[in-house]
């Protein structure tokens, strides 16, 4: 550890051994802490759950990549979000917000719940579409939900924000359609190519009234495609488990929403370094062309890293 200059010596001694980086005292620079290596990261929030009843699909949680600096010494706080819950038929009807999931510094927020009937979608990472009535929600980080349709044997609901591209409005040619999910991202943090983050699609009420027929909204990116009320019924789908899509919205009374999917934290680094996984985080790990890829699925807890 060099440490140039008088000043600099008091200056260490202040700042202690667990401080780690570098410091300009005056004419002096104090260089402390331990080796380092960088990492690249993943960091997804959970999906928000689509609402229930001519409602709106949820939308993606937030996604963050990049690299990031390891010291020797730290420990890193780590949590998963988990996808928020279906709007439920019996009390609330709108979905909830995806969880929150973060490494160290670097947070990533869910998305919003899908709205239903004259309830608004929620706000979030990426927001929540609305049902056939009410207000879409806006995204925070990604794209805002689309918009439903007040329309007599369809009402059709929007699709759920993916953290790329907003969702997509309910719509007519001839046909009526629910809005589907906005776009996501892919990542090959993994090795292979995979789809996360994207809108849950909107439920509609009906397939055939008047000599129109109705198409619910497909989710994308790992959404949950929205549902059918009658001929016949489909019930809305989830969001993939861990990648962070919103669930799909439900079109007739007397169905949840889909759950939202869960989040996750990928870590990739070189395999000379073995990390070390604390507290209730279940997790996974692989070797992808010399480095290791530590998938951290569900929980709370810490990491650290054997040099």
């Amino acid at each position: 550890m060099p440490v140039i200059g008088s000043d600099s010596e008091i200056l260490k001694q202040y700042l202690g051994s667990k401080q780690i980086g570098q410091i300009i005292f005056g004419n002096d620079i104090v260089q402390y802490g331990a080796p380092n290596f960088n990492i690249e990261y993943l960091v997804l929030g959970g999906g928000g759950g689509g609402g229930s009843t001519n409602a709106g699909g949820g939308g993606g949680g937030q996604f963050n990549s990049g690299s990031y600096v390891i010291w020797q010494n730290g420990s890193y706080g780590v949590a998963v979000g988990e996808g928020g819950q279906g709007g439920q038929y019996t009390a609330g009807f709108t979905g909830s917000n995806g969880g929150t999931s973060y490494f160290d510094a670097i947070t990533s927020i869910g998305g919003g719940g899908g709205g239903t009937a004259a309830l608004d979608g929620l706000d979030g990472a990426s927001g929540g579409g609305s049902g056939n009535a009410g207000n879409p929600g806006t995204g925070l980080f990604g794209g805002n939900g689309g918009d439903g349709a007040l329309v007599s044997g369809f009402d059709p609901g929007g699709g759920g924000g993916g953290a790329a591209a907003n969702g997509e409005d309910a719509y007519q040619t001839t046909d009526w359609y629910a809005g589907s999910g906005g776009a996501g991202f892919a990542s090959t943090i993994t090795g292979v190519s995979v789809e996360y983050a994207g809108g849950g699609g909107g439920g509609i009420q009906d397939s055939f009234a008047a000599g129109v027929s109705g198409f619910t909204g497909s989710g994308v990116f790992g959404g949950g495609n929205g549902g059918q009320g009658q001929d016949p019924l489909i019930l809305p789908q989830s969001g993939s488990t861990n990648r962070g899509g919103g669930g799909g919205g439900s079109g007739g009374s007397g169905v949840n929403g889909g759950n939202g999917g869960s989040g996750v934290v990928i870590l990739r680094y070189t395999s000379s370094y073995q990390a070390v996984v604390s507290g209730s985080l279940t997790h996974t790990s692989s070797s992808v062309g010399g480095d290791t890829v530590l998938k951290l699925t569900s929980g709370s807890g810490a990491i650290s890293w054997i040099f």
